[in-house]
């Protein structure tokens, strides 16, 4: 016999016989979530095929969030450690009255992966233009919070848009990279010590 049981039930079903657990039925209720009602086109990309530095992605944030501020809150979560702002993007039908589940996008960690940038914001446009006309996706922007960080990585993201220079995998806080007591005065790539 296989049985589903909430876990607020498991103990007051372990005090009962086994007849009277089979007379307990569990009640379950269907909330239903009004829809957020789409008054918005679709949204597309402002700085389509190509990768973005931290500003872009801002503007992107900005166009995301004034466009569909119904179901879109921005939030400063810190800073880099140049003072460039770390966002988190959350997405979600605030009418739904219940406590709802969460998930959580981190993209652009390793400061040479500058496609995840992309497609996070790609991931954001695809929950919004699909919001009120695909129902799968309605439900999940009704049911959940979303919330999509674009980039933890601002510095790099600058540094590497910059440079064009695609072996950055960390940040931009200087590290002992050798042991030596001193901080980033050994470039990864010298190993002769001739400056390049």
């Amino acid at each position: 016999m296989i049985c589903i049981i909430l876990s607020s039930l498991v103990i007051p079903l372990l005090l009962l016989s086994p007849s009277e657990v089979s007379a307990v039925t569990p009640v379950f209720t269907l909330v239903e979530t009004p829809s957020v009602e789409r008054t918005w086109e679709d949204l597309s990309i402002l700085h389509p095929e190509q990768y973005m530095n931290s500003s872009m992605v801002e503007e992107e944030i900005e166009n995301i969030h004034s466009t569909v501020p119904e179901l879109v809150d921005v939030e400063v979560i810190g800073q880099s450690y140049e003072g460039r702002d770390i966002y988190s993007i959350r997405i979600t039908n605030e009418d739904a009255p219940y406590q709802k589940a969460k998930a959580l996008v981190v993209a652009h960690h390793h400061g040479r992966e500058m496609v995840t940038v992309n497609v996070a914001i790609y991931f954001m446009l695809w929950l919004l233009n699909g919001y009120g006309s695909d129902p799968q996706i309605t439900e999940y922007v009704d049911t959940e919070e979303i919330y999509i960080i674009p980039t933890l990585n601002p510095d790099a993201l600058n540094y590497i848009y910059n440079t064009n220079d695609p072996y950055l995998r960390k940040n931009l806080r200087p590290y002992d990279d050798d042991g030596d007591g001193l901080f980033d005065e050994d470039y990864y790539e010298d190993v002769d010590d001739d400056g390049y």
